[in-house]
């Protein structure tokens, strides 16, 4: 299925203000994500660059009051990245406790040979494999388990 959402403005105040005006009024038919039907995969890259607009604070009170309470009540499944080691620890720790789960992807580097790892962290209310395992990510981004 093919969607996005489109943002006049990445600044959480601003996204706040356009939320409760579309949630009142209606969103545009510019607003994709309100069109998209319960159980689609959403996949945001990173919200890292999200965040280089705003306070932590204020992007996982946004994540905490409007995003994901509206996923949840829409039944819509979104995977968002962070990147690791930029932000504080502080804010992995709230998104991580604010979210469903955490999937955990990185690149090990051994004797000039780079492996890419994958683990759940955390999953609530669910039974998870937690350890490290390698994946083959191809050039088409597609990955797979290597057994």
């Amino acid at each position: 299925m093919e969607g996005g959402l489109r943002l006049r403005s990445l600044k959480v105040s601003d996204l706040g203000v356009h939320w409760l005006k579309a949630s009142k009024q209606g969103w545009d038919a510019e607003d994709v994500a309100e069109a998209w039907p319960a159980g689609v995969l959403g996949i945001f890259e990173s919200n890292s660059e999200l965040l280089r607009f705003n306070e932590e604070s204020q992007f996982v009170e946004f994540l905490q009051s409007r995003v994901l309470p509206n996923a949840r009540r829409a039944k819509r499944i979104g995977l968002a990245g962070l990147v690791r080691g930029i932000h504080s620890e502080t804010l992995y720790r709230r998104v991580e406790s604010a979210t469903d789960g955490v999937i955990e992807v990185v690149v090990s580097e051994r004797d000039d040979e780079a492996q890419d790892l994958l683990r759940v962290k955390s999953l609530k209310g669910q039974p998870r494999d937690a350890r490290w395992h390698r994946i083959r990510v191809k050039p088409n981004g597609e990955a797979s388990l290597i057994s």
